[in-house]
Formats: structure tokens, C-alpha cells, sequence
């Protein structure tokens, strides 16, 4: 059985801020990459990137922190919170699913399948055994002309189960959409009388 919300929330609260700010800044800090070398990128390519700029910050921001602890799986960096919940870090389709290969590695951690078997309640919860930790989700809904949206998902493949949106402090306008300008006075078109106007009036 899937975590609640509730639940969840429990545990991260003290952290989904933090996380939000994390990936905001990842984001960003593609966003300032040279423009010339995104315009070739394929989208598979920027979310590559984006995941690399996710694990320099969530190792960087959560470094030496009380009651989490992260390590690199296939080189994706991995949150541990509190040794119960598991975060993952994924682009999000608008429905909130993480976007990923279906190998079976990917299939083993999302879907509860390995090979041809699947196992629906493979997160069982044994008398006297430490219950294992929830695999979540936290990603972002990229949008080309719009900061992502940034949320903490419960994948139960395959739909979501629920989400949590992770706000960040500040999420500034998308470096590549031009600034609006305040309205300036408009000044009324100077008449430029031609040749024949001026016989007229003579």
C-alpha cells in the first residue's frame, strides 16, 4: 500500500522547501548555460543536463544535514529522508509521471516488476523487520515559456497517486522570455504636409 499525503507531508516538511529551492536552482543554472549550445540540445539531452544540475545541488544543499542522507545510484543522486521515504529525481509529463526507459532496473524501482513477474505490494511491511523506505518522486513539469512547476509525486505506475507541489522562495521570470515593459506616453505623430497640401493652403 502506497504512502498517504498525509503521511508524506509529515515527513517532509521540514525539507520539501529546501527541495523546491534545489531544483529551481538547477533549472536556472541551465537556463544561464550558453544559449548557442541548449538550441542543439535534444530533449533527452536537457533533462540530462537538468538531472546533472539537480545532483550538484541536492549534494551540495543537503550536505551534512540532519536526518537526510544521499548517495549515486547509475550516477543519479538519491535522497534519503528520515530512512523512510526514497526521492528520485525525474522531468514530469503534465499528468505528473516521471519520465524515464522502461529497462527492468527502471521497471524494478517504478513499477514493482522484475523480468516478466510483477509484484504489485512489493513494499511489504513484516512484524520485528524495518518497514522499507517509499519510493517518491520529486521532479518538474518543464514549460518552454514559464518557470517549471515543482512537485513531489507518488508514482503508483500507472497513474499518480498524489502529488505535493514543492514552492520554491522565489521563482523569478524564465531568463529567455522578454520583460514586460511598463507603458510609455504616447506622443502624438507629427503631419508632414506634402507638395500639393501646400498649394492648397497657399
Amino acid at each position: 500500500m502506497k504512502i498517504t499525503l498525509a503521511a508524506a507531508e509529515e515527513i517532509l516538511s521540514p525539507y520539501v522547501d529546501d527541495l523546491g529551492n534545489s531544483i529551481k536552482n538547477a533549472l536556472d543554472d541551465y537556463i544561464d548555460q550558453d544559449t548557442k549550445q541548449k538550441a542543439i540540445h535534444s530533449k533527452r539531452t536537457r533533462a540530462s543536463n537538468i538531472s546533472d544540475w539537480i545532483g550538484y545541488h541536492i549534494e551540495k544543499d543537503f550536505d551534512g544535514r540532519q536526518g537526510v542522507h544521499f548517495y549515486r545510484s547509475y550516477g543519479q543522486v538519491r535522497l534519503v529522508i528520515e530512512d523512510k521515504i526514497l526521492l528520485v529525481f525525474k522531468k514530469l509529463d503534465k499528468n505528473g509521471r516521471a519520465s524515464y526507459i522502461r529497462t527492468d532496473r527502471a521497471k524494478s524501482f517504478f513499477e514493482g516488476q522484475v523480468g516478466q513477474l510483477k509484484f504489485p505490494n512489493i513494499q511489504l511491511k513484516l512484524p520485528n523487520v524495518l518497514t522499507p523506505r517509499e519510493k517518491l518522486i520529486a521532479g518538474y513539469e518543464w514549460k518552454e515559456l514559464l518557470p517549471a512547476d515543482i512537485y513531489i509525486v507518488c508514482p503508483n505506475v500507472p497513474v499518480t497517486e498524489w502529488r505535493l507541489e514543492a514552492v520554491p522562495d522565489q521563482v523569478p521570470a524564465r531568463a529567455d522570455v522578454d520583460t514586460p515593459v511598463a507603458p510609455t506616453k504616447k506622443v502624438k505623430p507629427r503631419v508632414r504636409m506634402t507638395q500639393k497640401q501646400n498649394k492648397q493652403d497657399s
